[in-house]
């Protein structure tokens, strides 16, 4: 009876253990089959080839808004995006064009040259002419009003700027990333709120980030605006100067007004230069298309999570009796390209039953060359309610300079974006380098930021400056490469598909951005974190 019982009791702990062996077994296994696995991914660098070599064609004349060429790219963008699976929509986008046909402009004696000594527009409305007469020029340092975010400052000083042209710095005064204050944007919109006639922006290539050649390269074309809205006043000048005409109006160096703005207490005075201008002005109303693509969740609402691309570009400008294109293949056909290679990914996982919990909505906005009016348009009359967009993330370039150990995230760390980031540099063997020219505002320069100023979690994925195919030294090669674009080649008739495969290897570090970004997403629609902005970030007030 002993040696009975003792048998059943073997058999019942045995059975048991192989039990929990089958299911241990066969719960491994299920993790290693589940949605929640990151499956892996390969870039198809022939097809990502073929986006950006169509998208840079000169057949279409840079995509400038509103024109054929970004009609035929839309419908390229579209097509694919149809192909694949995406319920897509054209969001029409509403626009006003201004050019300058005439402008003199002069600053007390001096005639001034236009391109050379500054560039103009005007946000004057229902005018066809501007003109200003005897103006003295008010210097406005900054031109910064805070309230203790991130300290208090304040270049006005209680003065009345109604009516009166302002020169201003560009940048800000404060330690650390530059702000939102320091951003050109700002100073404007803050201006405008005033009520000031104009603004004359100083120029310098540390503090915009960018050289005259930059500026110099749309100066006499269209420039683009949204609508006004009803009541909305604008500027009636807008300009540009030059590092040496701001010398002759505050008759001090560049360095020591940075200098003085930056030590503080420096408000609103008047100069003694007089600004004469005269601009005559043709406006036309025209509409650019922002391509919107949806992939449905399995969630059955409207959680989603944006990925944006900027499709324009600067078009085609007649110089000197000739048309002159800027096919902008490195800005921005190249972002676009990863954009629909990733929507590609993502449909074939959900082909496969493997995506997604959320939406994912894929935009390429128009007109960001504009200053970011397509996603701000979209962001002002979203398809799906941004309280319910999980975050938002933008590609704008692509890496065509070879592969590197590190990866960046313009923006990440504001919100919990950082980590979700750091994960995914990790898995792909790099580690997350900061901001590499914090002092830039690159965050603000980008289609992340409309969303940001609603309260989205967004960050902008781009590459990291360790690269590893060169032999010498790490500074020669940037200076060789990454600096040599944003001297050369950023916003110039040269950056071209033939400029892209001039480069030794232009597909491996975009690889890198490609796999780092599905694996954001993939843990954004798949898995289904939710990003939170950092405490103390000035955009979560605006979270819903």
């Amino acid at each position: 009876m002993a040696v009975y019982r003792r048998r059943p009791r073997i058999r019942i702990v045995w059975l048991t253990v192989a039990l929990f062996t089958v299911v241990a077994l066969f719960g491994g296994l299920g993790f290693l089959m589940s949605e929640d696995r990151f499956p892996g991914v390969v870039l198809n660098t022939a097809r990502l080839d073929s986006h950006i070599k169509y998208l840079s064609s000169l057949s279409l004349e840079g995509r400038a808004v509103g024109t054929e060429g970004e009609i035929s790219a839309v419908q390229y963008i579209r097509g694919v995006l149809d192909t694949i699976g995406f319920k897509t929509t054209v969001q029409t986008v509403p626009l006003q064009g201004v050019t300058l046909p005439a402008v003199n402009l002069s600053i007390g004696s001096d005639n001034l040259r236009r391109g050379q000594d500054f560039v103009i527009t005007s946000e004057a409305e229902n005018v066809n002419i501007v003109e200003l007469k005897d103006e003295r020029i008010l210097y406005g340092g900054y031109c910064i009003k805070t309230d203790g975010n991130p300290e208090d400052y304040d270049s006005f000083c209680s003065t009345d700027v109604r009516g009166r042209v302002i020169l201003c710095l560009v940048n800000d005064p404060f330690e650390g990333p530059l702000t939102y204050y320091g951003r050109w944007v700002y100073k404007v919109e803050e201006l405008r709120r005033r009520g000031a006639a104009g603004v004359l922006l100083v120029h310098t290539t540390e503090s915009a980030g960018y050289g005259w050649n930059v500026l110099q390269s749309p100066d006499g074309g269209e420039n683009i605006r949204l609508m006004s809205k009803d009541g909305e006043e604008g500027l009636k000048i807008r300009a540009w100067v030059a590092q040496h005409i701001a010398e002759r109006i505050l008759k001090i160096s560049i360095d020591r007004a940075f200098e003085e703005a930056n030590r503080g207490g420096l408000c609103m005075q008047e100069t003694d230069m007089i600004l004469h201008v005269r601009l005559d002005i043709t406006r036309r109303e025209l509409y650019g298309l922002n391509v919107i693509g949806q992939l449905d969740g399995s969630a059955g609402n409207n959680e989603h999570v944006i990925l944006t691309s900027h499709h324009d570009h600067l078009g085609a400008i007649e110089r000197n009796g000739e048309k002159v294109i800027y096919p902008g293949a490195l800005d921005n056909a190249s972002g676009v390209g990863k954009l629909l290679e990733l929507a590609t990914y993502f449909a074939a996982m959900k082909s496969q039953a493997r995506c997604c919990k959320r939406k994912l909505v894929v935009i390429t906005p128009t007109a960001e060359e504009a200053v970011l009016l397509g996603s701000s348009y979209y962001a002002d009359h979203p398809l799906l309610p941004l309280a319910q967009c999980a975050a938002v993330l933008n590609m704008d370039g692509m890496n065509v300079w070879g592969p590197t150990t590190d990866s960046v995230g313009i923006g990440s760390e504001r919100s919990t974006l950082g980590d979700i980031l750091a994960r995914a540099a990790r898995e792909e063997g790099q580690r997350v380098a900061p901001d590499p020219a914090p002092e830039q505002g690159l965050f603000f320069r980008s289609d992340q930021l409309p969303f940001a100023r609603k309260g989205v979690p967004a960050m902008k994925i781009t590459h990291g400056f360790s690269f590893t195919n060169h032999e010498q030294d790490i500074d020669e090669y940037l200076n060789a490469t990454v600096w040599d674009y944003n001297r050369n080649v950023y916003h110039q008739p040269v950056d071209t598909y033939e400029y892209l495969h001039e480069q030794g290897d232009p597909y491996s570090g975009a690889e890198q951005e490609f796999k780092v970004g599905a694996r954001v997403l993939f843990d954004l629609l798949v898995r289904g974190f939710s990003p939170k902005w950092m405490p103390g970030e000035p955009f979560a007030r605006f979270r819903s």
